[in-house]
């Protein structure tokens, strides 16, 4: 199976686990990057029943080897060995995690505990990435304007910063100048601590970025580079015969141990084609909980008012509490606290689309900072409204009503990736992968990404979760935010992260 229809066997999964995901910026949202933001967009998907999973991959082939192709110097080359059916070169160690019952009886200080050491080291290096994940989100999805769409910034950022590992020369500079980063040092010491920053798995809640290489066994390979991917990006790393069915089934093993063998009827086709010079393969487990469920006997039927005509949906419906309740010129905000992280919703004023909405400049700004830093948050514990980069805060009884949700969305951005300034990695001729391997002419055939979200009364799963919110503001007032018109989400993380981010019109 080539590699196209290996990310089409990722993604052909039943309504229970798995579906597609993605859509195609426009030239005006690509324009809309500034600086000449540039980003390498993997295959995702997401599984069902609060439980999110990513599958990527971007795969390379050999053609006609380019005329005096750069190498590295200083590294060991591990020559091709065709005799080699399949083999684990590498396996990352993850990072120590306590159990849930380790940290309740735990007498060590909560700031000594291993999450908790984690967020504090990977804190400052996710804030200096919020342009690049606001950029993300607004190139993927400001332009749905009849479907829903959904997307995963992290990962992205993760998929962005391997394939700088593996690629040199200007193919290399221009993913640093995407992701605004100085040199590839700082980057791989920052995407360590993200991913460390993001990682959770203490047998309630899981948050876990995977990655992989999987390199065919005619392919020379630096040893070095193989090593700092497991270091860096916690890669697992092997190398085997492209179509053989041991490979396949390492592949296979691979992808149902990293999403809980959710997939297990599925990924039971995948393979890599003999073609195939090598892969890169991005997983994102994400499986969370409400803070504080709704109540399923609130659940109700009603209409969600879609681009294409009113729809009947299952809305849910949490009486609400006291909490921060944000508007901007044409639009509100609002949130629900989850044990990870908290799921935000944006919801245009009545006449406003919401693509209209993600062109607002404080739209945006929201999007680029800390959320919890930001200076309205201190309404919390002060009787008036605070007003920062055009969206002010006040403390308010919400009342959230949201459908629940099953969204699957499939993109292809091959040529998305090439209009914001990735070229040199896609052409044959030019592409510099020596960090890799000294073999001339590979290049990066294709990148696609595909998300299932789905959302119920008890938690997020899989790419975002909707709880969306509708209402004016005054500070004593209660707020009824009714999600039934198209609407923005983002579902984040400790550090509020952005884990996904979608546009929901249709339920």
């Amino acid at each position: 199976m080539k590699a196209d229809k290996l990310m089409d066997a990722i993604t052909e999964l039943d309504d229970g686990i798995l579906n597609e995901a993605a859509g195609e910026p426009s030239a005006d949202a690509l324009r809309r990057a500034k600086n000449g933001r540039k980003t390498i967009l993997f295959k995702f998907a997401a599984a069902a029943a609060a439980l999110a999973v990513t599958v990527g991959g971007i795969f390379m082939i050999t053609r006609k080897p380019a005329e005096n192709t750069p190498t590295a110097a200083d590294t060991k080359t591990v020559e091709a060995d065709p005799s080699s059916k399949a083999d684990t070169l590498v396996q990352p160690v993850y990072p120590e995690e306590w159990t849930r019952e380790q940290e309740l009886n735990s007498t060590v200080l909560i700031t000594e505990w291993p999450y908790r050491v984690r967020w504090t080291a990977g804190r400052e290096a996710s804030d200096l990435y919020r342009g690049f994940f606001a950029d993300m989100m607004l190139l993927l999805l400001s332009d749905q304007e009849q479907e829903s769409a959904v997307m995963s910034p992290v990962n992205i950022f993760m998929a962005t910063a391997m394939l700088a590992e593996i690629t040199d020369g200007e193919t290399r500079q221009e993913i640093l100048d995407a992701l605004g980063v100085a040199d590839i040092e700082q980057l791989r010491d920052q995407a360590a601590k993200i991913w460390g920053l993001c990682y959770k798995d203490d047998g309630r809640e899981k948050t876990v970025l995977g990655n992989s290489l999987w390199l065919n066994d005619t392919l020379s390979y630096r040893s070095e580079t193989v090593q700092r991917l497991a270091d860096s990006y916690y890669a697992s790393a092997f190398r085997g015969e492209m179509g053989s069915d041991k490979y396949n089934s390492l592949l296979q093993k691979w992808i149902n141990d990293m999403t809980g063998g959710l997939l297990a009827d599925q990924v039971k086709n995948i393979e890599l084609g003999p073609d195939t010079a090598l892969a890169l393969i991005s997983t994102v487990w994400h499986e969370t909980k409400w803070g504080f469920e709704f109540l399923k006997e609130n659940t109700k039927p009603g209409i969600f008012h879609s681009p294409s005509g009113d729809i009947e949906t299952d809305f849910m419906y949490d009486p609400g509490a006291e909490t921060m309740y944000l508007y901007g010129d044409n639009f509100k905000v609002a949130f629900k606290g989850t044990n990870q992280g908290r799921v935000w919703f944006f919801l245009p004023d009545e006449g406003t689309s919401v693509q209209e909405m993600m062109q607002e400049e404080s739209f945006r700004e929201f999007l680029s900072h800390t959320y919890s830093d930001l200076d309205y948050f201190a309404s919390y514990t002060e009787s008036q409204p605070k007003t920062t980069r055009g969206i002010t805060g006040v403390f308010a009884h919400v009342n959230l009503t949201v459908p629940k949700l099953d969204i699957t969305y499939q993109q292809d951005l091959t040529e998305a990736l090439r209009a914001v300034g990735i070229q040199t990695a896609f052409a044959a001729g030019d592409a510099d992968y020596s960090p890799i391997t000294d073999q001339p002419g590979v290049f990066l055939q294709e990148a696609k990404q595909s998300t299932r979200l789905v959302i119920d009364e008890e938690g997020v799963s899989a790419a975002s979760y909707v709880d969306m919110l509708a209402g004016g503001a005054m500070l004593e007032d209660e707020i009824d935010f009714v999600c039934d018109r198209p609407f923005f989400m983002m579902v984040t993380g400790f550090n509020e992260v952005p884990l996904f981010a979608g546009v929901v019109n249709v339920p």
